[in-house]
């Protein structure tokens, strides 16, 4: 697996956690894509605004990240061919495991149905 870019908007620095479980983190910021997101009928374009709001959460597992993203999303309506625009708007939370932890996990023998490392 490649390493992600840490020039990138969307990497964020978790250095500050340090792995003390407890200790958190809240960003607000507004990125822009470094390429098209979304179909070839709808999507939020390439160097478009989206603006992100996150909460790192240092646990005993990993780095538990909550936040939100809404952005603007355009397009061609499919039955007359109009110009659409869509605000979009979501929520997600994701646990990224630290390495050892991950490894703990697979050792133990996590059943399949369970959600994904990562």
């Amino acid at each position: 697996m490649d390493r992600p870019d840490p020039r990138s908007p969307l990497v964020l620095d978790t250095r500050e956690l340090n792995r003390r479980p407890g200790t958190m983190q809240e960003l607000s910021r507004t990125v822009t894509l470094p390429e098209d997101l979304g179909t070839d009928v709808i999507s939020i374009k390439a160097g478009e605004p989206v603006r992100v709001e996150v909460r790192l959460e240092s646990v005993v597992e990993g780095v538990l990240v909550t936040g939100s993203v809404d952005a603007t999303a355009t397009g061609a309506c499919v039955r007359c061919l109009d110009p659409v625009e869509l605000e979009v708007e979501g929520t997600f939370q994701e646990l990224f495991a630290y390495a050892d932890r991950a490894a703990h996990h697979h050792e133990v023998g996590a059943d399949s149905d369970e959600d994904e490392v990562h």
